[in-house]
């Protein structure tokens, strides 16, 4: 599924190019509660072609905060459950080039055909029409050589009625663009709420500018908003970071004889201020595991241009006998015999699962680069998936570290708090982390990964692994890595 959203993403970027706009939306997150909408609720073609109603006077007016909040939950939920078919049917709609060249065996059918089984149940309960709908559409366009036919439109309105702004949204959208944009007060004494409120009304717009028909006049209200959300950011960062510090340093003991759990949390906090990162991804303290390879284990350097895995790099000599295994954004090499010349014997280390604890041995270094990221280094172990029982495995330590195994959902919650969606470049999986062990001898420490529960592990825009410290409202990552599987760099 994550290349079919990617494919979609990328084709709803190409076809609203025209748009002008200020950012790219992030990944959203699938809600589990499905809401109810009122087929009498829809407008009809003739309200659609009436400006929305913009025409009439309206009075200017602010949005009370309750009411954006209320609307918000409605409409994130059903733009999160209708994403893809819109994106489909906006561009077969939006290119005549493709109606006419729609067959049994075209890529977009194919498409529509992998997503109906998963989706049929909620869209048909949310908004009447499913893939089945579009794929009538687009076999019907077929038929008539991708021509307007009295058949074509039939089915084309019943799934563009069932898309279109509800009455309700409406309202809402002539609300705004007769009210007064929105301004945060950063000299306020509580910047956390100011926060709030931007988030709040930057994810309502943007809700109703997934209606590209009414993106025109939405864009101007979107414009400053990242400009103030920075500066709010900022300027909350910089009012925490005593308390940060503090908190960080008291994690830290000097003591001698301390618990193998205290030594990993003193050579991570030692590890994380180091501006110079000389050592080799599988001696750092933690070190993440994705599951990209079909039955081996391998730990992952996300930052090996900058480290000591370059220094193995240096010694690599290109061999077609090397090229080993297709991973996201690239092709991974693997040379076994750099490895052996630095290492002469096997390094052991200790690979952690959702469940439990591994001992593994390092056989063999590599690397994948591509245009689209970043590249990553790549240690294989010598574990094999099919050994595991199904493990999904998180990540690898020199320290064979004493874990409490267990979900939070509470501190998931805290967690992905401080990652809204909203002011981001490329969509992201860093608001679906899920907590899975605390670390035993601490009250607040916990090691979270990214997931999506209707996807395979890892299936994500960035998969990733962290470490979190977490208590009330206070949320610090000591650790956080991850992968770009999406292409960011190559939009």
């Amino acid at each position: 599924m994550k290349i079919a959203h990617a494919f979609i993403l990328c084709i709803s970027i190409i076809f609203f190019s025209c748009q002008k706009t200020t950012e790219t939306k992030k990944a959203e997150p699938v809600s589990d509660s499905v809401p109810t909408q009122s087929n009498n609720n829809t407008p009809s073609d003739s309200l659609l072609s009436d400006d929305y109603g913009l025409n009439q006077p309206t009075q200017s007016r602010s949005i009370d905060s309750t009411v954006l909040s209320d609307d918000l939950i409605r409409n994130e939920e059903f733009f999160n459950e209708t994403r893809e078919l819109r994106s489909l049917f906006n561009t077969i709609e939006g290119s005549a080039y493709i109606r006419s060249e729609i067959h049994e065996s075209h890529p977009y059918l194919n498409m529509m055909r992998q997503l109906e089984p998963s989706s049929h149940k909620k869209l048909q309960a949310l908004i009447g029409v499913t893939f089945e709908d579009l794929i009538d559409l687009a076999l019907l366009y077929n038929k008539h050589d991708g021509r307007t036919t009295g058949e074509t439109e039939i089915v084309r309105k019943k799934i563009s009625a069932a898309l279109a702004p509800t009455s309700g949204d409406l309202k809402l959208y002539q609300s705004l663009i007769a009210g007064p944009k929105f301004e945060a007060d950063s000299l306020s004494e509580n910047l956390e709420v100011e926060l709030t409120k931007l988030i709040a009304y930057h994810q309502t717009v943007n809700n109703l500018y997934n209606y590209s028909e009414l993106r025109k006049n939405l864009g101007p209200l979107m414009w400053d908003l990242c400009p103030q959300y920075y500066t709010l950011r900022k300027k909350i960062s910089e009012q925490n970071r005593g308390r940060n510090d503090s908190i960080i340093n008291s994690l830290y003991s000097d003591q001698p004889g301390v618990s193998v759990n205290q030594s990993f949390l003193n050579a991570l906090l030692v590890f994380k201020e180091k501006k110079s990162k000389s050592s080799l991804t599988i001696e750092n303290p933690i070190a993440p595991i994705f599951n990209y390879r079909e039955d081996t284990v391998g730990i992952y350097g996300t930052e090996y241009i900058s480290s000591g895995d370059a220094r193995l790099l240096e010694q690599a000599t290109y061999s077609e006998d090397s090229k080993n295994i297709i991973v996201p954004n690239g092709e991974l090499y693997l040379y076994d015999s750099i490895y052996d010349q630095a290492f002469q014997t096997n390094a052991k280390t200790n690979v952690f699962s959702t469940t439990k604890v591994i001992s593994a041995q390092i056989e063999a270094f590599g690397v994948s680069e591509s245009e689209c990221d970043n590249g990553y280094s790549f240690y294989l172990t010598n574990i094999k998936k099919s050994q595991l029982a199904n493990q999904s495995i998180m990540f690898a330590s020199p320290f064979d570290l004493d874990l409490e195994y267990e979900n939070y959902p509470s501190i998931d919650s805290l967690i992905n708090a401080q990652y809204p969606e909203i002011c981001v470049d490329c969509p992201s999986s860093y608001d679906q982390q899920v907590t899975f062990a605390k670390l035993n001898g601490f009250d607040n420490l916990y090691f979270t990964y990214a997931n999506d529960p209707e996807k395979a592990l890892d299936d994500l825009y960035t998969p990733l692994r962290g470490f979190h410290y977490v208590k009330n409202d206070i949320v610090i990552s000591l650790w956080i890595d991850s992968i770009d599987a999406f292409g960011c760099a190559c939009l």
